[in-house]
C-alpha cells in the first residue's frame, strides 16, 4: 500500500489528499501533518464566503494576471484549468455561482461549508 505524507492542512494539502484518494481509493495511506486546525486559512477567504476561482477559461489570459509566474502558470493551467477546478468542486458537492466581477463563490456563500 503506498504511503503519503502531506505537510500542511491548508487548501492545497487537503486538495492533494482528495486527488490522491481519487487516484488510489482506499489503497493508500495518507497522513496530513498540520500544526493547527486543517483548512483554518480557508475561513477568512472572500470575507468568509470563500472565493474559489476566477471565471476565465482561457489559460493564457488567466496566466497573464500573474506576470512573475505567467510562463509557469500557463503550463499548470493547461493541465488543470477552471473547467477541471469547477468539476472537482461539483464532485465534492459544492455548487458555485459567478459574480459580475467574475469571482466564483460557493452557492452557500460560506467558507465553513467548503
Amino acid at each position: 500500500m503506498p504511503e503519503f505524507a502531506i505537510i500542511g492542512g491548508g487548501a492545497s494539502g487537503i486538495f492533494c489528499a482528495i486527488k490522491l484518494l481519487d487516484f488510489f481509493g482506499k489503497k493508500a495511506n495518507i497522513t496530513i501533518y498540520e500544526k493547527s486546525s486543517p483548512l483554518k486559512t480557508l475561513l477568512p477567504t472572500g470575507n468568509g464566503r470563500c472565493n474559489l476561482a476566477y471565471n476565465e477559461y482561457d489559460n493564457k489570459t488567466l496566466a497573464g494576471f500573474y506576470p512573475r509566474g505567467e510562463k509557469f502558470l500557463y503550463s499548470v493551467f493547461s493541465r488543470y484549468g477552471l473547467k477541471e477546478t469547477l468539476f472537482d468542486f461539483e464532485k465534492l458537492g459544492i455548487k458555485t455561482y459567478v459574480q459580475p466581477d467574475n469571482r466564483i463563490f460557493p452557492v452557500e456563500n460560506s467558507a465553513a461549508f467548503v
